[in-house]
């Protein structure tokens, strides 16, 4: 496994709300700059398994989250304060689980 000296800088901020076609691209450059640097991390460490796995799980878990907020919204437009926030949840869940595993790193 090699390791590196670079330290790499967080993407981005809170991610502001942001309407019409500025939204597409704001989110196009988070996708892509998150896989440029998940990429170099995989080339790193000899495509790592776990990372590998990682990987998938994060393009699947965005895909499967836009298609059950735009089915959401079609079946039940009143519910997507609750869906958000059910959502979210799962992804603070999510960053829970990274910062426990890197507590004591």
């Amino acid at each position: 496994m090699k390791q590196s000296q670079a330290t790499i800088q967080p993407l981005h901020g809170p991610v502001e709300p942001v309407d019409g076609p500025a939204q597409f691209v704001r989110f196009q450059v988070l996708r892509d700059g998150a896989e440029a640097e998940l990429d170099a991390l995989l080339r790193q460490y000899d495509d790592h398994p776990e990372l590998l796995r990682v990987q998938e799980a994060s393009r699947v878990l965005a895909r499967a989250l836009q298609a059950a907020c735009l089915d959401l919204r079609r079946q039940n437009p009143a519910s997507q304060a609750e869906v958000r926030q059910v959502l979210e949840n799962q992804l603070d869940y999510l960053q829970a689980c990274l910062k426990r595993s890197f507590s004591d790193y």
